[in-house]
């Protein structure tokens, strides 16, 4: 690292304030504040280094003002670390983005609350933001294998499959003939009604479709599009009208 004066251009301000830096690299600036430290990408112009905040972005940083910050979490690990503790884990740290293998969408295992989460963001110095609004460190999850992932979704389609039939769904696959249509599962094989509301599985999410779409809608090569898929239905008890109801 190589000493130098940094020349921030503040936010919403008409100055710049120099400041004290050491070069990480040709893309990194460690700026040193009266709060803290901050790595800044920083670019050269006329042979000072500026960081402009309206440009630039925080990479990774120890403010002892917001120690919140995503760019925060991995530093806060050590916590009340000294300015030599945190220079040899920038010195261990290759002053760029952390590639963790993760993009949104993915699941990880919460390590201290035993939760599998989905990632939502994942900031550059590996940390995350889970959908459910978490933010991790990266020592403070565990990326699942391809194995734990089957076993992730198989628990979680049975998971639901439970709480579906427990809700007085009945879930199989579709079986779409030239005149009928059925749903078979552990109930067995049930003929579905032009009155019965057939809900699709799409990911975490169900597409409500009507019985003619299910029986007439075709892909290109002219099969049924929805025969194979996981649906449910809820069945609909059809009670005989009684004298006594005609009475009400």
């Amino acid at each position: 690292m190589k000493p130098t004066d940094v020349f921030c251009k503040c936010e919403n301000r008409q100055f710049t304030e120099r400041q004290q830096g050491l070069l990480i690299n040709e893309d990194h600036v460690l700026v040193i504040s009266d709060t803290g430290l901050t790595v800044w990408t920083y670019a050269t112009e006329e042979g000072r280094i500026i960081v402009d905040s309206d440009r630039d972005t925080i990479i990774l940083s120890l403010d002892l003002n917001d120690l919140n910050k995503p760019q925060n979490l991995e530093a806060a690990k050590f916590a009340k670390m000294s300015f030599p503790d945190f220079i040899q884990y920038l010195l261990s740290w290759d002053g760029g983005e952390v590639d963790v293998g993760l993009k949104p969408g993915d699941h990880v295992y919460e390590i201290s609350e035993g939760f599998i989460s989905r990632v939502e963001h994942v900031h550059p110095n590996g940390s995350i933001t889970t959908t459910a609004g978490n933010l991790l460190a990266k020592s403070d999850y565990h990326i699942l294998n391809e194995e734990e992932l089957v076993l992730v979704e198989k628990l979680a389609k049975s998971i639901r499959t439970t709480c579906d039939m427990a809700d007085g769904y009945k879930v199989g696959t579709l079986i779409v003939e030239s005149n009928s249509v059925y749903l078979e599962g552990e109930h067995g094989k049930t003929e579905l009604q032009p009155y019965d509301t057939i809900e699709v599985y799409n990911g975490e999410q169900v597409d409500r479709l009507t019985y003619d779409e299910v029986q007439y809608t075709f892909s290109n090569d002219g099969w049924p599009a929805y025969a194979g898929l996981r649906a449910r239905y809820r069945p609909i008890v059809l009670t005989p009208l009684t004298k006594e109801d005609f009475k009400r």
